[in-house]
């Protein structure tokens, strides 16, 4: 790289210079940098012929704009020759809004938690407004103190309703119910709920714990299980086994899960853990039969979980009763 051309620049001209080479390269240098007209791994070796050819047109464009009057009526001051000023000085620029400035995020804060309080989520309101999950979940929880004053006027568009993701709690009872009746979970619910097999099982099977759905979804299963409460055959015995409440069988389907949906684990549990794998000889085997990941049943039996679900309480005592039907046959 020719460095001559760097050598002779007086320090306003250096300072054009890194200028021009960041707008080249999308970096800022250092005066060291452009004075000795290193290369970097970042850019390669910059031409004297390219450097001279855009300072001419950046002083051209400073010789053009140096004595513009600021655009705003009345005003006697120079226009700041940056193009995005849009001919205006440096302070009518922000107080026009086109520099997307930093401002405190109190406002925004109290309007989101405001929001949230009434129902809204971070999923709903990111999907409503655009704004990032991480700047919408930080600025709610105060660890951003400001925020660019675009991020402020989209948060403050933000209205309760945008409450896209909702608990799904109401829906896996109602799914659970419908098997429960006799409803086919390959066939008939996919197209009667417009999803997936792998969606309902994923739902209904041993979903994890705060798990959350889409309100349309929502919406269609509980319109659906509204509208067919009866039971229409048999469950399968696999449902059978599971113990699933039908939907008669709710007082309120969609109260939180509380206390009767969880028990403690007991020594009895933990015992039956015990004979199940001791018949069936490998905790895979164990995990298998019960429908779990294959690190549960050995938590469960060591103590480390303290509460399971009702259903996989009677899924264990059944796999038990079958375990000792079987050894006495």
């Amino acid at each position: 790289m020719d460095t001559e051309v760097f050598r002779d620049l007086r320090e306003g001209d250096v300072r054009i210079a890194d200028h021009v080479v960041a707008e080249l390269f999308g970096e800022r240098l250092g005066h060291d940098d452009i004075l000795t007209g290193q290369p970097s791994r970042h850019r390669p070796a910059l031409s004297a012929s390219h450097v001279r050819c855009h300072l001419f047109l950046h002083q051209t464009h400073m010789a053009r704009t140096l004595n513009q009057p600021c655009a705003r009526p009345g005003c006697t001051n120079h226009a700041t020759p940056q193009p995005r000023h849009r001919g205006l000085r440096h302070k009518h620029t922000i107080a026009a809004g086109l520099l997307d400035t930093r401002v405190p995020a109190d406002r925004a804060r109290t309007h989101l938690n405001r929001v949230m309080a009434h129902g809204a989520t971070i999923t709903g309101i990111h999907a409503a407004t655009g704004v990032p999950l991480a700047s919408i979940a930080r600025i709610a929880d105060g660890t951003y103190r400001q925020a660019p004053k675009s991020t402020e006027r989209a948060t403050l568009t933000a209205t309760p309703d945008m409450a896209v993701m909702i608990p799904a709690t109401g829906s896996i009872r109602r799914l659970r119910a419908l098997r429960a009746q006799g409803w086919n979970a390959k066939t008939e619910l996919p197209a009667a709920l417009g999803v997936s097999f792998q969606t309902l099982t994923n739902l209904t099977n041993d979903p994890e714990p705060g798990r959350r759905i889409h309100a349309d979804l929502a919406t269609k299963i509980r319109e659906f299980a509204d509208a067919h409460p009866e039971v229409i055959r048999p469950p399968s015995s696999w449902v059978a086994r599971r113990g699933w409440r039908t939907l008669w069988d709710w007082d309120d389907i969609d109260a939180p899960i509380c206390g009767n949906d969880r028990v403690e684990v007991t020594a009895t549990i933990r015992q039956d853990i015990g004979i199940l794998h001791e018949v069936l000889g490998t905790w895979g085997a164990v995990s298998a039969a019960l429908g779990l990941t294959r690190n549960v049943p050995q938590d469960i039996y060591r103590g480390h979980q303290k509460s399971i679900t009702v259903d996989l309480r009677q899924r264990i005592a059944e796999e038990v009763r079958l375990s000792d039907v079987s050894l006495a046959a």
